[in-house]
This record gives structure tokens, C-alpha cells and sequence, in this order.
């Protein structure tokens, strides 16, 4: 849930930072705060809704997935780094949410653990790949912090793996 608030949250102060350029881009500011207040909003409003709306959380998980990926193509073309984050993480939540909504219990339960490895992983090489990238370019001390946590994200994924593996056992 925190994660959520999170990736809410930034979007709202990506947007916000870029304001001064709002008669230049309106739909495209407005898009990046709509998809903020989409996320927190629901995210607030989870427990409730999923009460009343079946598979809310799978649907919930495609939807922001697709407007982490929209929001990321909108900043993109304006020369942002912090596309690349959006995309990955959207094509995380889109894999997740389409998995919730389509397989079963049991099935997730087989699926789930593997995607959580598949995801440490790529959140290992992720963080390798921005360190070496700044590394050769600007060495921008904020990509550093950002290719640290995405490793420490990655490791802590594959341990809990691992100890949801040896409880289940």
C-alpha cells in the first residue's frame, strides 16, 4: 500500500514541478496529476471498493499500470528520466493485474513467486545497469541514490521470496 502512495505521490509532485509549462503541455500536466490522484485515490479507497467491485485489486493494478505507461510516454518526450522508471513499474503492475484477473488461486499462488524473482532480478540489473549509465555520463548524484535502491529493492524482494518459500515448507 505504502508503494502505491508512493508512485501517487510523485507523479503529483512531477507534476507540480512542471506547472511553469502548463500552457505549453495542459493535457499532458493534467494527465500526470490525474494519474497521481487515480492512484492514491484508489489506493485510500481499496479496502471498500474491493468489498463491492469483484477482482477490484487485479483491475485496480492494470489501470495503474496503464497510467504509470502513459504518464510515462508523456514524459519522455520531454526529456525526463524518470520514464524509464514509470515503464518498468507499469509493466510490472499490468503483469500482475492480468495475472490476478485471469489465473486462479492455486495458479497464482504457483505464478506469483516466480514473478517476484523474475522482478528482484531485474531490479538488481536495473540499478547495475543506471549506475553504469551515469557512471558514463553526467554522474548525477540522485541516479546513484535511485540505482541504490532499486538493488536493495531487488535484494529484498528475492529474501522475502526466499523466507515465504521456507515458511510455506
Amino acid at each position: 500500500m505504502v508503494s502505491h502512495y508512493l508512485i501517487g505521490f510523485t507523479l503529483v509532485m512531477k507534476g507540480i514541478s512542471k506547472l511553469d509549462h502548463f500552457h505549453h503541455h495542459p493535457l499532458s500536466i493534467i494527465a500526470v496529476f490525474a494519474a497521481g490522484a487515480f492512484i492514491m485515490l484508489g489506493t485510500f479507497f481499496h479496502h471498500p471498493l474491493s468489498r463491492r467491485i469483484p477482482n477490484f485489486t487485479a483491475l485496480f493494478h492494470i489501470a495503474e499500470g496503464i497510467a504509470l505507461t502513459l504518464v510515462g510516454a508523456i514524459l519522455l518526450e520531454k526529456g525526463a528520466r524518470i520514464p524509464y522508471f514509470l515503464f518498468f513499474i507499469g509493466a510490472i503492475y499490468l503483469v500482475i493485474g492480468t495475472i490476478q484477473f485471469l489465473a486462479k488461486a492455486e495458479q497464482q499462488e504457483r505464478i506469483l513467486p516466480r514473478i517476484q524473482l523474475v522482478v528482484g532480478f531485474l531490479f538488481i540489473m536495473g540499478g547495475f545497469a543506471a549506475v553504469t549509465y551515469n557512471l558514463l555520463d553526467d554522474r548525477n548524484k540522485w541516479m546513484f541514490i535511485i540505482s541504490g535502491v532499486m538493488v536493495a529493492a531487488g535484494v529484498f524482494l528475492l529474501i522475502l521470496r526466499r523466507r515465504a518459500r521456507k515458511s510455506s515448507l
